[in-house]
């Protein structure tokens, strides 16, 4: 039970990821038209706009299209409602050298695996542990997706990429438990892991290389 308890958190937890870490907590969840539709609305938009294939950046040779681009505005735009140029950029800067570091590391999740884990996932999220199944419903539905199509279709590749950055964390994580050793408190194991995956993280998006190109 402890096993597939934990899974269960893990798998609803990346779906968070997904959704960009929504606080599934926050007052922003009683506002109408609810934020979630709103985003998942928005990247059905982005499905039509202009050049949407244009590419606008590469970071470290992997080509950002225009709808790439706007997608990730898109899923900012959950957290705070005005969202630059180079908020964007971060976060897809960081969301690439995560995953390509895991992808060096061979910890990167087979495509086929993440759709097993989304299958898994498509019969966890509207279970009755889950605090706020809505939040989930709206944002498909405002992709103009059924249930089906997105968790078949959309979701595997960004469990992908979520699971593969999540092995990256673990790793970090076991390595500075490991050094640490077993006499140091756990609040104090805790704050040394999140630092050294930021340490990881920070280093690895200054020593990216990045072109911006013309929108």
């Amino acid at each position: 039970m402890k096993a597939k308890s934990s899974l269960k958190v893990v798998g609803l937890g990346l779906l968070a990821f997904i959704l960009v870490g929504v606080a599934f907590g926050s007052s922003k969840l009683f506002s109408f038209p609810r934020p979630e539709f709103l985003v998942g609305q928005k990247l059905r938009e982005n499905e039509s706009i202009p050049d949407k294939d244009k590419i606008v950046m590469v970071v470290n040779g992997v080509p950002v299209t225009k709808k790439d681009f706007e997608n990730q505005r898109a899923l900012l735009s959950f957290e705070r409602e005005s969202v630059s140029d180079d908020e964007v950029r971060e976060k897809i800067i960081e969301k690439t050298v995560l995953y390509e570091e895991a992808k060096k590391r061979g910890l990167t999740v087979s495509l086929e695996e993440a759709k097993q884990f989304s299958q898994r996932m498509k019969k966890e999220a509207f279970g009755p542990d889950v605090e706020n199944p809505e939040l989930i419903k709206n944002y498909i539905e405002g992709q103009g997706l059924t249930i089906d199509e997105f968790f078949d279709k959309v979701a595997p590749p960004l469990y992908q990429q979520a699971l593969s950055i999540g092995k990256l964390r673990a790793q970090i994580y076991d390595e500075t438990n490991r050094r640490l050793g077993p006499n140091v408190p756990a609040d104090q194991k805790l704050a040394a892991e999140r630092a050294a995956f930021e340490k990881l993280t920070r280093e690895l998006k200054e020593k990216a290389v990045v072109e911006i190109k013309s929108r």
